[in-house]
């Protein structure tokens, strides 16, 4: 994986254990997310890499995010700017980020699964 895709990978952890969970943290909801982030770093692993932990500041931006997707489902916020402007209301800097939204996998592996089909965060042969 590139340095790019790791970015990514990790901004996209916090983005859905946030998005899944949002507005509250529930115990069942942070088992969801170390069971997810366990078989992120499985995978990471496998192929080398460091493993990720979640975030409280991405974490913040990633709630900012999934509440203004469960009104409107865009690219674009509210007040019309691009959703990577999230991070500089979060004072980020963002050397390579992405989105992937994704919703309705029941268990942590359905989700990484999912995840895994878009080409942006594996190589596909």
């Amino acid at each position: 994986m590139k340095k790019g895709i790791v970015l990514k990978l990790a901004m996209f952890v916090a983005a859905f254990a946030i998005s899944t969970f949002a507005p509250s943290m529930t115990a069942a909801a942070a088992s969801y997310d170390d069971e997810f982030v366990a078989l992120i770093n499985q995978k990471r692993a496998a192929n080398g890499l460091q493993p990720v932990s979640l975030n409280s500041t991405l974490d913040n931006a990633a709630e900012t995010r999934a509440e203004v997707l469960t009104e409107k489902f865009s690219y674009k916020r509210p007040d019309g700017r691009r959703e990577f402007t999230v991070l500089d209301d979060n004072n980020i800097a963002d050397n390579f980020v992405g989105e992937c939204y994704s919703a309705g996998q029941a268990t942590p592996k359905e989700a990484l699964d999912n995840m895994m089909q878009y080409d942006f965060f594996e190589k596909k042969s």
